[in-house]
C-alpha cells in the first residue's frame, strides 16, 4: 500500500507508515469500497447495526415453527433452550442444509441444532 502522504510503498494491512508515520487506516477505506454507501457503511459498528435482542426459541419447538420465528424476527439464528437452560443454537445455514434436505420441517428443532453452543 502505498502512503498518500509520502508516497512510501508499505506492507498491506499496515495502520500507519512505516517511513513517515501517516494513518494508512483512511486511505485502505477509500481504496476498499467503490461506492459512498459502502464507505459509510465501514465506519460503522457491529453494535450499531446488529440486533441486540436474541430470538429464544422452546426446545421443543418445530423446525418449521423455528423457521417462521426467525423470518418474522429477521435474524439468522435463534437460542432453543429447555426451561431456563441454553441447550443449543440453530442458524440459517442449519435451516437450508440440515433441514431442507431431508424435507423434515415437522421435526423438533433438537434434530437440526448446533448442542452446547458455548
Amino acid at each position: 500500500m502505498k502512503c498518500p502522504a509520502c508516497q512510501e510503498i508499505n506492507i498491506e494491512g499496515s495502520d500507519t507508515c512505516e517511513d513517515c508515520g501517516a494513518d494508512l487506516t483512511a486511505a485502505e477505506v477509500d481504496l476498499l469500497y467503490s461506492s459512498q454507501v459502502e464507505h459509510d457503511l465501514a465506519k460503522e459498528t457491529i453494535g450499531s447495526v446488529m440486533n441486540t435482542t436474541p430470538l429464544i426459541i422452546a426446545g421443543n419447538s418445530s423446525i418449521r415453527e423455528v423457521a417462521h420465528a426467525m423470518n418474522e424476527n429477521k435474524t439468522s439464528c435463534a437460542l432453543i433452550v429447555d426451561g431456563t437452560q441454553l441447550s443449543g443454537i440453530v442458524s440459517e445455514r442449519d435451516l437450508l442444509y440440515k433441514a431442507a434436505k431431508e424435507n423434515n420441517l415437522a421435526e423438533a428443532i433438537s434434530t437440526i441444532m448446533t448442542t452446547s453452543p458455548e
